[in-house]
């Protein structure tokens, strides 16, 4: 029976556990960033040749 204001404590084995899923979430979040952080730098590129994105398409460039 837990004592009232006692937390719960987790495992090492329950922690082992949670390790290669929050791995995979921090792999997926550094790729999601990377991706933002790519369209974002062609996009001011493309704005600066003079350019608009079109469907992430550089258009209109001279």
């Amino acid at each position: 029976m837990r004592r009232p204001g006692r937390t719960t404590r987790i495992s090492n084995r329950d922690r082992a556990v949670f390790k290669p899923i929050r791995l995979l979430f921090l792999i997926l979040a550094a790729f999601l960033a990377g991706l933002l952080f790519e369209r974002n730098n062609t996009s001011e590129k493309c704005r600066t040749a003079g350019g608009t994105m079109d469907a992430g398409l550089c258009r209109n460039v001279p």
